[in-house]
């Protein structure tokens, strides 16, 4: 039966097919989103991409890098809350 117009973000939304969808749009904000969370970050690291729940962060600095490996309990935590749902479990660190 027809239930009217609908919006393609309500069409998106709320459809099982576009599930994977939805998942690339949420993995495609944490990497657009991460300045924004860690503005003190943007000259120092890369955030590359999202896959099965993991951040994939580029790091040239070897000291940088054992910080952020210190800290990836709160940096997961902190992305978490900015999006108000598990969207990050671990976080690999690639580069030095």
């Amino acid at each position: 039966m027809y239930s009217g117009i609908k919006s393609l973000k309500e069409i998106v939304a709320g459809e099982d097919e576009f599930k994977s969808i939805r998942l690339m749009i949420k993995e495609s904000e944490i990497i657009d989103k991460f300045f924004e969370i860690f503005p003190h970050l943007s000259k120092m690291v890369e955030p590359l991409k999202m896959e099965k729940s993991t951040l994939h962060i580029y790091i040239e600095n070897a000291s940088l890098r054992n910080e952020i490996k210190f800290h990836e309990t709160e940096i997961i935590k902190k992305i978490n809350e900015y999006f108000k749902e598990k969207r990050v479990r671990h976080i690999k660190l690639l580069g030095v």
